[in-house]
C-alpha cells in the first residue's frame, strides 16, 4: 500500500521491521522502489535477497529487478559505442540478472524474456534484445511491441518496420494494439529525419517516409486503434515530420474529443513546419475552446513564435535603442507573461525557449535577462545565450560567454561548441586578413578558432563530426585551409558532410584543383556518394579555378562538364542549388551558350542562377542582353534580386550609360533597403561616375559616411578621372587619406590617369615614385602604360623608354604602340624606331605598327626608310 502510493520511505519502514521477510514482502519492496524511482536501492534489495537472506528469486522477483534495471537505463547518461548510444552500467547490471534467470530456468518464461527484450532495448543493445527475441518460443504483442518500440527509439526506424511486418505474418496470430501503431510512427519518424525532403509547394515533404504513415495510418483505422488519441496525437506528429500539415490537420479535425496533448501536437506542428503565424492562432484558439495552457503548450506555442519570427517579412523598428522586430517581440512578451500567470516555473527547456525566441526577435536584452534569472543554468542555457548572441551579430561578446561558462565550472557540449566556432565564424566579414604566402588569413578568427579547437579536443568532442565539421568551416574561412585539412585527417568516421566542408573550403580558399581531387578520392577511397551539397561544392571549385587561369578555362570547362554528367546520371542536375552552380560553373568556364541552355532548362530558378546569367553577359561584354534577363526576372516574379544580382545589372547600365535604366534599379534597391549595402552602395557611385553624373555620384557617396572602403572612394575618383576633372580628383584623394582610408593599385591608377589627360607630368612623376616605394601596391602594367602615355604627351619619350626597360613585368605589344604613336606625334626617329623593333619581336605582321612608323620616316625626311616599309605595307595588304 505505502510502496502504490508512493511513499517509499514509509514501506521501507514497515518492511525493516518484519522479523521474518519471506519471497513475497522481498518482491514488494524490489517492485516498489523499481516504480517509484529508487532503481538502485531496488538492485541493491535484489542482490541482498539472495547472497544474504538466501532466498532464491521466483518470476515476480526477476520481473521487478528487470524493470529497476530498465528504470535504471532511463536515468543513465549513456556514451556512443559504435555509433550508437548505450546505458552501460545499466547494461551490465541487466546482462547479470538475465545470466541468473538462465540458471534458474526462467528465462523462456514468456513474462520475463518480454521483459529482458525491453530492458535491453532500453539499455541501447538491441543486439543482446533481438537475440532474446528470436530465442523466444512462443511471444505475445507485448514482446513484439518492445522490440519493434527498441529499434524505433534506437535510430534504426527500418528494421523496426522489417519486424513489424514479420509479426503480420508469423506473429502466432498477434493483433497489433495501440502501443504496436505508436511504436511504428515513432520509428516512421526516425526514418523522416534521416530523409531528404523533396519541394512540393515551397514545403520541404518525406515523400517515401509520408507512403509509409499514411498505410500504417489505413491499417490503425482498419484495426480501430486510430480513433484513440494516443495514435492521434503521435499521427499528428509524425505527420508534421513528413512535411504534411494537411494530414495532421485531418487527423486532428477529425478527432471527436481533442485532448490538451492535441492541440500541443497540432501548435508544434504547425512550429515545426515554418507555419508560425497559424501556430499561434491555433493557441488562442485552444483557450477560446476552454483548454488551459500547460507547460508544454507554452513551449510550442514559443516555438510557434520562432519560426514566426524568422518566417515574417516584417520591417525592423527601433526599441530601446535596438532594431527589433516589434510584433514578434511583443507576442514573445505576451505568451512569457501568460506563463507566469498560470504558475509554471522558469525551469531549464522554458528559459531556454524564451533566450532563443527573444533572440530571434532582435532583443538581447530580453535573452540576458531571463538568462540572469534562472536560479539554475544548465549547458543548453549558456548554449542558447552564446548562439543568441552569435546571430544578433554580437560574436566577440558570444566567445567572451563561452570562456566565462566554462570559468563558472560549466563543461560545454557538442551544442556549446558549434555555437562558439559559429560565434567565430561571424566576426570573420569585419576582420582584414593578413597576407601569409600569398593567402588572406584573418589572424584573430583563426587564433580564437584554435583556442576553441584545442578545449574541445580535451574533452574528446573535437571528434565529434558534428564539431570536428564545424571546425574545419571555420578553418577554411579563415583562410588556413591547411589547418582545415589537419582536422579533417584526425577524423576517423568521416561522413559526407565533412568531406563537403573541406572540398568547399579549398573552392573558397582558391584552391579548386584540390577540391576537384579531393570530390574524386572522396568517392574512390571512402565510397561515399556525392549529395547535392556535394556537386554544388565542386562545381564551385571549377568555377574557382577556371577564374584564377585564364589560360588552363578549357581544361576546366572540361571537367565542369563530366562533373555535370555524373549531375545527370544522379538525377541531381535540377536540384536547384545545383543548377545555379552549373550556370555559374560555364559562365566562369567561359561558355556561355551551355551556362544559357542549363538556365533554360531550369523550372525553379533562383536568385544565384538569375544572377550568374546577368553577369555573365555583362562581362562579357553583352550589356544589352544582360539588362534583358533581368527585366525577364522582374517581370517573372519568381524571386527577388538581392545585393549581386543589382551589382552586375549596374555594371550593365555603366558600360552602355544607360542612365535612365539606372536610376530605376536604384529606385528598386532603396525600395527593398539595399542602398545602405556598402557593396550595392559603392557600385552605385561606380555607376554614376561612368554615366557622368558626379552630382548623383557625390549625393550616393554621402550616405554611405562611415562604411566607405578604398573602393567607394576609388569609384568617385574614376568618375571625376572620367570627367576630365583634375582639381576634384585630386581633391578627392587628399580627402581619402584624411579620411584614413589608405589608397590601393587602383586608387593610383585613376589619380595617374588624371595627371596624363591634364599634362601634369611631374606630380604623376611623383605619385608614380611613391607608388613604386610602396612595398605593399603592385604596380601593374596598367600603371606602367599611362606613365607612358603620360610621359609620351609631354614629348618625355627618352624617359618613357627608360620606364619601360626598368619594368619589373614584361612587356607588350599595346604599351610599344604608346610609345611609337608618341614618337609618331613628336617625329621622333630613335625611339620610334626602338619601339617598332620591339613591336615586330612580339607580333611580326602588326600593321597599324608600319603604317605609324612609314610615317615617322616621312615627316623625318628619310624617304628611302619610307619607302621600303611602304613596299612592305603593300605585299602585306596584297
Amino acid at each position: 500500500m505505502y510502496a502504490k502510493c508512493g511513499s517509499m520511505v514509509e514501506a521501507r519502514r514497515v518492511f525493516e521491521r518484519i522479523r521474518e521477510h519471506d519471497l513475497v514482502s522481498w518482491n514488494t519492496i524490489i517492485l516498489g522502489y523499481a516504480e517509484n524511482g529508487g532503481c538502485e536501492e531496488a538492485l541493491e534489495l535484489f542482490s541482498r535477497m539472495e547472497d544474504v537472506e538466501g532466498l532464491a528469486p521466483n518470476r515476480v522477483t526477476f520481473l521487478a529487478a528487470i524493470k529497476a534495471c530498465s528504470r535504471f537505463a532511463a536515468k543513465e547518461e549513456g556514451r556512443r559505442v559504435g555509433g550508437k548510444l548505450v546505458k552501460l552500467a545499466a547494461l551490465g547490471t541487466g546482462r547479470e540478472i538475465h545470466a541468473r534467470t538462465v540458471r534458474s530456468g526462467l528465462n523462456s518464461d514468456i513474462f520475463v524474456a518480454s521483459t529482458l527484450v525491453d530492458m535491453y532495448a532500453k539499455c541501447g543493445s538491441l543486439v543482446d534484445a533481438r537475440a532474446v527475441f528470436d530465442r523466444m518460443v512462443k511471444r505475445d504483442v507485448v514482446t513484439w511491441n518492445s522490440i519493434v518500440l527498441g529499434y524505433a527509439e534506437g535510430g534504426d526506424g527500418q528494421s523496426a518496420l522489417d519486424v513489424f511486418s514479420s509479426m503480420r505474418s508469423e506473429g502466432d496470430g498477434c493483433a497489433p494494439d495501440s502501443v504496436t501503431f505508436i511504436a511504428l510512427l515513432k520509428a516512421c519518424s526516425d526514418l523522416a529525419e534521416k530523409e531528404r525532403g523533396e519541394k512540393i509547394n515551397g514545403k520541404a515533404v518525406k515523400v517515401q517516409c509520408l507512403e509509409k504513415v499514411l498505410a500504417i495510418h489505413s491499417l490503425a483505422a482498419r484495426d480501430g486503434c486510430g480513433i484513440g488519441s494516443s495514435v492521434a496525437n503521435t499521427l499528428i506528429s509524425t505527420y508534421a515530420g513528413c512535411g504534411s500539415l494537411v494530414d495532421a490537420n485531418g487527423v486532428f479535425h477529425r478527432m471527436i474529443q481533442p485532448t490538451l496533448v492535441s492541440w500541443n501536437a497540432m501548435i508544434l506542428a504547425y512550429a515545426e513546419n515554418g507555419e508560425g503565424g497559424l501556430g499561434l492562432e491555433l493557441f488562442v484558439g485552444m483557450q477560446s475552446e476552454g483548454f488551459r495552457p500547460n507547460r508544454v503548450t507554452f513551449l510550442a506555442a514559443l516555438k510557434a513564435c520562432a519560426a514566426f519570427t524568422a518566417d515574417t517579412t516584417e520591417r525592423l523598428q527601433e526599441f530601446g535603442g535596438k532594431m527589433v522586430k516589434l510584433t514578434c517581440l511583443e507576442q514573445a512578451m505576451a505568451i512569457h507573461s501568460q506563463a507566469m500567470k498560470c504558475g509554471c516555473k522558469l525551469d531549464h527547456f522554458l528559459a531556454n525557449s524564451l533566450i532563443f525566441v527573444y533572440s530571434q526577435c532582435g532583443s538581447l536584452m530580453d535573452s540576458q535577462r531571463v538568462f540572469d534569472k534562472m536560479r539554475t543554468r544548465d549547458v543548453a542555457s549558456w548554449s542558447a545565450l552564446i548562439q543568441s548572441y552569435t546571430e544578433n551579430k554580437e560574436g566577440e561578446v558570444a566567445v567572451e560567454l563561452f570562456w566565462r561558462m566554462q570559468e563558472e565550472g560549466w563543461t560545454p557540449d557538442r551544442v556549446t561548441y558549434l555555437a562558439a566556432v559559429k560565434a567565430c565564424l561571424s566576426v570573420v566579414p569585419k576582420v582584414e586578413g593578413k597576407q601569409v604566402e600569398g593567402k588572406a588569413i584573418k589572424a584573430c578568427c583563426f587564433q580564437r578558432v584554435k583556442e576553441i579547437h584545442s578545449r574541445a579536443a580535451k574533452t574528446g568532442l573535437d571528434q565529434d563530426i558534428f564539431v570536428a565539421s564545424s571546425l574545419v568551416d571555420a578553418y577554411a574561412k579563415c583562410g588556413n585551409i591547411e589547418c582545415a585539412r589537419r582536422a579533417f585527417d584526425r577524423i576517423k568516421g568521416r561522413n559526407l558532410v565533412l568531406w563537403n566542408t573541406l572540398i568547399l573550403g579549398y573552392a573558397e580558399n582558391g584552391d579548386g584543383e584540390s577540391a576537384l581531387e579531393l570530390f574524386d578520392r572522396m568517392q574512390i577511397r571512402d565510397r561515399i556518394l556525392p549529395d547535392a551539397r556535394s556537386y554544388v561544392a565542386v562545381l564551385k571549385a571549377c568555377a574557382s579555378a577556371a577564374t584564377r587561369s585564364e589560360a588552363r578555362k578549357p581544361e576546366f570547362l572540361l571537367k565542369g562538364r563530366d562533373i555535370h554528367s555524373r549531375a545527370v546520371s544522379m538525377g541531381l542536375e535540377m536540384e536547384m542549388f545545383v543548377a545555379s552552380s552549373l550556370v555559374d560553373m560555364y559562365v566562369k568556364c567561359g561558355s556561355l551558350e551551355e551556362a544559357r541552355e542549363v538556365f533554360d532548362r531550369t523550372k525553379h530558378r533562383d536568385t544565384v542562377s538569375w544572377t550568374a546569367m546577368i553577369m555573365g553577359y555583362q562581362e562579357n561584354g553583352e550589356s544589352g542582353t544582360a539588362l534583358e534577363l533581368y527585366s525577364r526576372m522582374l517581370a517573372e516574379g519568381c524571386c527577388s534580386p538581392d545585393c549581386v544580382t543589382f551589382v552586375a545589372v549596374l555594371k550593365a547600365c555603366g558600360s552602355l550609360a544607360a542612365m535612365a535604366t539606372g536610376r530605376e534599379v536604384h529606385a528598386l534597391i532603396r525600395s527593398a533597403r539595399l542602398d545602405m549595402d556598402p557593396i550595392v552602395g559603392n557600385s552605385l557611385v561606380d555607376f554614376y561616375g561612368k554615366c557622368g553624373s558626379m552630382v548623383e555620384a557625390e549625393r550616393v557617396f554621402a550616405t554611405l559616411e562611415g562604411r566607405r572602403d578604398s573602393v567607394t572612394w576609388n569609384a568617385l575618383i574614376a568618375g571625376y578621372s572620367h570627367q576630365g576633372n583634375t582639381a576634384k580628383v585630386f581633391e578627392s584623394f587628399e580627402r581619402m587619406q584624411e579620411e584614413r582610408c589608405k589608397p590601393d593599385a587602383v586608387t593610383f591608377l585613376s589619380v595617374l590617369t588624371a595627371c596624363s589627360h591634364a599634362g601634369l607630368v611631374d606630380r604623376g612623376r611623383e605619385l608614380f615614385e611613391t607608388m613604386k616605394k610602396t612595398g605593399d601596391l603592385a604596380l601593374g602594367i596598367e600603371h606602367y602604360s599611362c606613365m607612358v602615355d603620360l610621359l609620351g604627351r609631354a614629348n618625355r619619350i627618352e624617359e618613357a623608354v627608360g620606364v619601360l626597360r626598368r619594368m619589373p613585368v614584361e612587356t607588350n605589344v599595346r604599351i610599344w604602340m604608346a610609345v611609337l604613336a608618341a614618337c609618331a606625334k613628336w617625329k621622333n626617329v630613335e625611339f620610334g624606331r626602338v619601339a617598332f623593333e620591339e613591336i615586330v619581336r612580339m607580333e611580326e605582321k602588326k600593321a597599324a605598327a608600319y603604317v605609324l612608323m612609314a610615317n615617322i620616316y616621312s615627316a623625318a625626311g628619310r624617304w628611302e626608310e619610307h619607302a621600303q616599309l611602304e613596299q612592305i605595307i603593300s605585299r602585306t595588304e596584297s
